[in-house]
């Protein structure tokens, strides 16, 4: 199969409260997506006890355990806690797939990792590990995550939280990594009792609308087409990653306009296998990575094969007109 080389532009504006629109800077916001999810609050053993000990004293934050993958609190080193994948958080605005290991706090520089950021929603604050954005940088295939950026958890991103602080945030990818019962939201990446509700992904949207379950994305390409969309890690191996539903449903590919880089916060672009699978004349079926599964991405209005500059494309006659396709991908329901 031939797999052709495209430089589409991404742009999302959406209304999620934590990533920015028309022109703002990402990040003008807090939390996570606040919408749907349990009720409790986070609830765990506090570090303000301590472990023990003659002294009484409570126990040192260490580095290198916020943001790991835990249970219980054991396993997030002295004074840690463990917000476990059946718990509620608030930061999060849901639970937390694979867990989060946090530490008790009231200001930035009471977190024991350099960059981190002290959140405060309810009660006492939790530390959310720091992150560099735009780092390691992001190509298109697969790259393992870097082990040093929230510790290469595919089920975490490096997100913009406030001005210029970026954290490492909870990433579902799928309902099925999600407690039973419950589902993934695409407008935070956290896992919530209700299900989301709005239009679905890849359904056409209004930029700056709420009317996505997830994000408002749009995608330049000829023309300024848009789609709903949820958050994702960009990078990663593709056998192990379930982002936008695994590879059979979408691609986690698309950037927002501050960019993103290995590990960082991307956005899903539905997955095909035929041109019919994508919302046509919008979008259609193109191989843009090593891989059998098509991505649904804009294609140039054509009349003749001399009008597809893109290699691998060639003017197609469609029930929707003549576009340069990649026809590897069948037309299917599309055939005129």
């Amino acid at each position: 199969m031939r797999f052709v080389s495209l430089a589409v532009a991404f742009v999302m504006c959406g209304s999620f409260a934590i990533v920015g629109c028309d022109g703002a800077a990402d990040g003008t916001g807090g939390g996570g997506s606040g919408t749907g999810g349990d009720s409790t609050t986070t609830s765990s053993t506090s570090a303000s006890g301590g472990t023990g000990g003659t002294g009484g004293a409570a126990p040192k934050p260490e580095p290198g355990y916020v943001g790991k993958a835990c249970t219980a609190d054991s396993e997030c080193g002295p004074a840690g806690r463990c917000i476990n994948s059946e718990q509620y958080d608030s930061t999060f605005g849901g639970k937390p797939v694979g867990g989060y290991c946090t530490v008790s706090c009231e200001a930035d520089e009471d977190c024991p990792d350099a960059g981190s950021y002290c959140s405060i929603e309810v009660g006492e604050g939790q530390c959310l590990l720091g992150c560099t954005w735009n780092e390691p940088t992001f190509a298109y295939g697969e790259t393992p995550l870097d082990p040093t950026k929230c510790h290469g958890r595919e089920d975490l991103m490096c997100h913009p939280i406030i001005g210029d602080k970026y954290v490492c945030m909870p990433n579902c990818g799928r309902d099925e990594n999600c407690p039973a019962n419950h589902y993934c939201h695409p407008l935070g990446g956290s896992c919530v009792d209700t299900p989301p509700e709005g239009k679905a992904f890849g359904e056409e949207c209004t930029i700056g609308s709420t009317e996505c379950a997830g994000h408002c994305l749009r995608v330049k390409g000829t023309e300024q087409q848009t789609l709903c969309t949820s958050l994702c890690t960009l990078g990663g191996l593709f056998e192990e990653s379930d982002d936008c539903g695994g590879i059979e449903e979408g691609w986690c590919i698309a950037r927002g306009t501050s960019g993103g880089g290995l590990g960082d916060r991307g956005y899903c672009v539905p997955s095909c296998l035929t041109q019919e699978d994508c919302r046509a004349p919008d979008f259609f079926c193109v191989g843009l990575l090593p891989a059998s599964t098509g991505l649904c991405m804009p294609a140039v209005v054509c009349t003749a094969d001399s009008d597809c500059q893109v290699p691998g494309t060639n003017c197609a006659d469609t029930t929707m007109g003549k576009f340069c396709l990649t026809l590897d991908y069948p037309l299917g329901g599309l055939t005129p």
